[in-house]
C-alpha cells in the first residue's frame, strides 16, 4: 500500500473511525477541512500518517473516550463543540490539546461555566507566562549564564519600585547578586 490516505479517500467515500472500541462513520471531507487538526492531518498529508486495520477501519484517538470524542466531532461538522455534562471540561481540553483541535471561547460550549472558565483562565497564565519568559526572564537567566554564574537570583519589582543599597543597609548575603526587573505586571502574576 504504497498510497497515502489522501490518495485513497475521496469525498464520496465514508471512514471508520475506531474510539475506545466505538466506531465512528463519517465524510472524510469534514475532517480535510481542517487540515491543522491532527485528523485532518492524517487525512491530507502527503505522509502516511494512518493505517487502516484488517477490517479497512481506522484506529484513532487512543486514551479518549468516544463520548469526548463524539462531542468533538461536532467541530468538525460545526465548528462548535458542545460538552456533555458527563464529561469534565478537563478532559475535554486535554482530548482537544491531543487532537489539535482549537480549545477557545469560539469553539467550546460548556453547562459547566466555572470548568470552561477555569480552563480557558489556565490558558491564559501559560500564554502570559510564556510573554514574560521570553522577555523579561530568559535574557537575565542567558546573561547570568554567560558571565558563569551557576545560580541566577531573580527578584520581581513594581514598575516604580528602587531597591539602594547603603552602608547602612547593605544587601543581605547572596542579594548582591540578584538580577531584577521591574513589572507591575509580571509581580501581580507572581
Amino acid at each position: 500500500m504504497g498510497s497515502s490516505v489522501n490518495n485513497s479517500l475521496s469525498s464520496d467515500d465514508r471512514v471508520t473511525l475506531v474510539v475506545d472500541n466505538t466506531r465512528f462513520v463519517i465524510d472524510p471531507a469534514i475532517i480535510m477541512g481542517h487540515p491543522n487538526t491532527l485528523l485532518g492531518r492524517m487525512f491530507t498529508s502527503g505522509f502516511e500518517y494512518a493505517h487502516p486495520n484488517e477490517k479497512g477501519e481506522y484506529e484513532v484517538a487512543d486514551g479518549i473516550s468516544a463520548t469526548v470524542f463524539r462531542a468533538i466531532l461536532e467541530y468538525y461538522k460545526g465548528g462548535l463543540i458542545k460538552c456533555p455534562p458527563s464529561i469534565s471540561v478537563q478532559e475535554l481540553r486535554e482530548a482537544c490539546d491531543y487532537l489539535l483541535v482549537p480549545f477557545d471561547a469560539h469553539t467550546v460550549r460548556c453547562q459547566n461555566l466555572r470548568g470552561l472558565l477555569h480552563e480557558l483562565s489556565n490558558e491564559g497564565a501559560r500564554c502570559q507566562f510564556e510573554v514574560f519568559l521570553e522577555a523579561l526572564i530568559l535574557p537575565l537567566m542567558v546573561n547570568s549564564a554567560q558571565r558563569g554564574d551557576r545560580e541566577c537570583h531573580i527578584v520581581v519589582l513594581l514598575d516604580d519600585d528602587a531597591v539602594d543599597w547603603d552602608e547602612e543597609y547593605p544587601p543581605q548575603m547572596g542579594e548582591e547578586y540578584s538580577e531584577t526587573v521591574n513589572s507591575t505586571a509580571m509581580y501581580r502574576f507572581f
